[in-house]
């Protein structure tokens, strides 16, 4: 399956090829939509002056604000599992 771009109530996303069947989707990464940027709307045209990452090598996704009715642009940390995370609380449902 692939990830169409889809513009709706809530903003842009991407979105499975066979939505709304398969309901998959997800927020763009700003880096994904820079080499389309002639296929986008002129009206997202803000949207390719954000940073692709920050200092730290994180990835900036493009969201949605219902609250204030914008797009907006938010640092995915990628952080790697720690070992031992997982507590014996969670596994037996204390």
């Amino acid at each position: 399956d692939h990830y169409i771009l889809r513009d709706g109530a809530s903003g842009l996303f991407l979105a499975a090829s066979k939505f709304p069947r398969n309901r998959e989707t997800r927020a763009p990464l700003v880096e994904e939509l820079i080499p389309h940027k002639a296929e986008i709307d002129p009206k997202y045209s803000h949207l390719f002056d954000a940073p692709a990452q920050d200092d730290s090598g994180n990835k900036t996704l493009v969201r949605f604000s219902r609250k204030t009715k914008n797009n907006m642009f938010k640092v995915r940390s990628i952080r790697k599992p720690r070992a031992g995370r997982l507590s014996t609380e969670a596994v037996s449902g204390k």
